[in-house]
């Protein structure tokens, strides 16, 4: 996504005949970024050439509603980090959608479950190599393609079983 500063330098650098190849590299060693797609610097041009603006064009559609909720949903999950968002949403009276929502798109915090792990010791690099060729062994013996073949076409698998 380019900001205005680089759309206004794609216009600039068009209005000197430069190619969507070398108005990449411009961008590149300019803004220290990677360079948008021919796609898309045609694209801009023809916004340009039609609105006379590199400005994104006005969205349609319902707004969301920020500000007060977007607080109560923050308060909320600082106060209990532990609480849920069908709770939250009983408590503060505001739609499931938008508590689910607000943390991830608007606040920009993602939910996670703690995980406890355990330290391996160096007695347990044995038991977990053993444990994986047992595995290994029971994983081969379960997926046996044994079957009897007969000149005329049928097969008997009465041997290939799932144990």
């Amino acid at each position: 996504m380019m900001d205005v500063e680089e759309r206004v330098f794609v216009v600039t650098c068009t209005t000197k005949d430069m190619k969507c190849e070398k108005i990449r590299e411009n961008i590149e060693r300019k803004f220290h970024k990677k360079g948008p797609t021919d796609k898309t610097i045609r694209e801009l041009l023809k916004k340009f050439q039609r609105t006379g603006s590199v400005d994104d064009d006005s969205r349609s559609g319902r707004r969301r509603a920020y500000g007060e909720r977007m607080e109560l949903v923050r308060e909320a999950f600082e106060e209990d980090p532990q609480l849920s968002i069908r709770r939250a949403s009983n408590m503060l009276e505001i739609p499931r959608a938008s508590v689910h929502r607000i943390p991830r798109c608007d606040i920009k915090k993602n939910p996670y479950h703690i995980q406890v792990f355990h330290n391996l010791q160096e007695k347990d690099y044995p038991r977990r190599g053993a444990m994986c060729v047992e595995l290994t062994d029971q994983i081969e013996s379960a997926f046996s393609d044994e079957a009897t073949f007969h000149t005329c076409g049928k097969a008997n698998r009465h041997n290939c079983r799932i144990t």
